[in-house]
């Protein structure tokens, strides 16, 4: 009976992992993975390879609209963050800050900051998400 009984819990959190997977409002990633938005209009593919860091975003056709351009060590703090309006932040204490910004239809295009974010540069979700890659402003 306890086999059955610890089977069934298995299973049960397994379903619902997937449940809770598909249905990803956006937000910070700091994990490999994949996660896909809700709305199945991108996933998300963030994967380790040779001490680094890729990621890769895929539109629902299946193309590639998002696609890692630096090598962002796992040994530095990195995170990722899908803004409301789509927007994917890459934050990198090695390489520094980019930003794919949606564009029409699924394309997405790439600006590198070549200075550190403050909190007026960006939305505040993003912020308040992801506080520890921004530079404070002063009093």
């Amino acid at each position: 009976m306890n086999r059955v009984a610890a089977l069934v819990f298995i299973v049960s959190l397994f379903l619902s992992c997937q449940a809770h997977e598909s249905k990803w409002q956006g937000g910070k990633i700091t994990e490999p993975g994949t996660y896909e938005y809700h709305d199945g209009s991108l996933t998300i593919n963030i994967y380790l390879e040779n001490n680094f860091v890729r990621y890769k975003g895929i539109d629902d056709d299946g193309k590639t609209v998002i696609k890692y351009d630096y090598n962002i060590s796992v040994f530095q703090n990195w995170a990722f963050y899908l803004d409301e309006k789509t927007n994917f932040w890459v934050f990198s204490s090695d390489i520094g800050d980019s930003v794919w910004k949606k564009g029409s239809g699924s394309s997405y295009f790439q600006t590198t900051f070549n200075r550190q974010l403050t909190e007026n540069d960006v939305p505040e979700s993003v912020y308040t998400n992801c506080k520890e890659f921004f530079r404070k402003l002063k009093e």
